[in-house]
């Protein structure tokens, strides 16, 4: 595997992060903005309303809407009919991004995680396919990455690694970037900033960090009979989810602050806001650190402290967001 360093990972995957990878399809789309040089701090509105759902915490994902206001990016959902790898190589022949779900036993990027040791369903984006060179350029998690010979057949199901006829391949998501609206970063803020105000009412009403706390102990038990297995699929629907989401929350919002033309009021309420959001992320990640010891160990844990501090930044943040509401430009 060899890395592409065309322009380099977008700086939301940089080194500073405090989460580098969020999840697998905002990572894609993080990295395919930054390809076609367009700004993916404005589609990240959404991770507002991250929240406890049935099980799990909310899986993050950009608006195919909003890359339509924001950007002129159209999503669309296609059928793979013809098997995935015909599908991506048209993609690619027509000028358009594929976006399908693989298997992540054959990603080298994930090398140490999941890469010959697990089957883990991820997302990437082909940017370019050569299938009798068998070779893939393609974005995932932090970047933009090359796979070839053995684990392009595994990956389309070729070779040793033919699929039995019942495999049912996934629909592939399919955008032309081409069809790209390019505006002004002022321009793209103000949109951003009006699709925040649309999307107060959307806000969770209850605080999920209140929500979780209750319920935390139940589930640190189940993971703890699990083991380490399961403590990684626990913490990739919880910590992995709402740490990075209210990261990538906070800093959509001082970009907000820097760049929309609203008022000085409101630009100081974007900037407080996101000091909540970020401090989020920062206590999700020492959570998750003392959870992961305390199920390794065996010995209990208390998350009083860290649930706390977790739920009073996020009601901060989302009481200064909601009002927003009446904000002028």
């Amino acid at each position: 595997m060899s890395r592409i360093h065309r322009s380099g990972p977008s700086p939301l995957h940089a080194d500073g992060r405090v989460w580098r990878e969020t999840n697998c399809y905002t990572d894609v789309w993080i990295e395919i903005l930054h390809e076609l040089d367009q700004e993916p701090l404005a589609m990240l509105g959404p991770c507002l309303r991250v929240t406890v759902e049935a099980d799990q915490w909310t899986f993050f994902k950009p608006s195919f809407d909003d890359l339509f206001l924001l950007f002129g990016i159209e999503v669309v959902e296609t059928n793979p009919w013809r098997g995935l790898l015909a599908t991506c190589e048209s993609a690619v022949a027509t000028g358009r991004i594929a976006i399908p779900e693989v298997d992540s036993w054959f990603l080298p990027d994930t090398a140490g995680v999941s890469y010959r040791l697990a089957h883990v369903k991820s997302s990437i984006a082909v940017f370019s396919i050569d299938a009798s060179r068998r070779r893939l350029s393609y974005a995932h998690n932090a970047g933009r990455y090359e796979l070839s010979g053995d684990d392009f057949d595994g990956l389309f199901g070729l070779g040793d690694h033919r699929l039995d006829p019942t495999h049912l391949p996934p629909y592939v998501d399919m955008c032309t970037p081409s069809d790209a609206t390019r505006r002004s970063v002022p321009e793209l803020a103000d949109i951003a900033f009006d699709l925040i105000r649309r999307d107060i009412p959307r806000l969770s009403t209850r605080n999920p960090f209140i929500v979780w706390a209750e319920r935390f102990h139940d589930e640190l038990e189940a993971v703890r009979a699990g083991g380490d297995e399961a403590f990684h699929a626990y913490a990739f629907t919880t910590f992995r989810q709402f740490g990075p989401a209210f990261e990538l929350a906070g800093t959509h919002l001082g970009w907000l602050a820097e760049h929309a033309r609203a008022s000085t009021a409101a630009k100081e309420a974007l900037s407080r806001a996101a000091d909540h959001f970020a401090s989020i992320a920062a206590t999700a990640l020492v959570f998750q650190m003392r959870t992961a010891r305390a199920v390794m160990s065996g010995k209990p844990i208390d998350p009083t402290t860290w649930s706390t501090s977790l739920a009073d930044e996020w009601q901060a943040g989302v009481d200064i967001v909601r009002s927003l509401a009446s904000a002028s430009q």
